[in-house]
């Protein structure tokens, strides 16, 4: 059962990693093409992508872009 809930554990370690790197490589898409652009590339609406972003860690929003396409 001890290998179980370790293997669990490096399996959640492993996913929140992944997260950390996908909001990222998001805030970087941001930061270069802005919340319009990112959003149209990512294939989702702006609005959700702003609030995954803030969610994600609210103390680190990247600056504001130019939105315009």
């Amino acid at each position: 059962m001890e290998a179980n809930t370790k293997a669990r554990e490096r399996v959640l370690s492993r996913l929140a990693q992944a997260d950390a790197k996908l909001v990222r490589a998001q805030r970087t898409l941001v930061r270069t093409s802005g919340h319009g652009r990112a959003a149209l590339l990512l294939g989702m609406d702006e609005a959700a992508l702003r609030r995954e972003l803030r969610r994600a860690d609210p103390g680190d929003e990247p600056a504001e872009s130019s939105t315009t396409c």
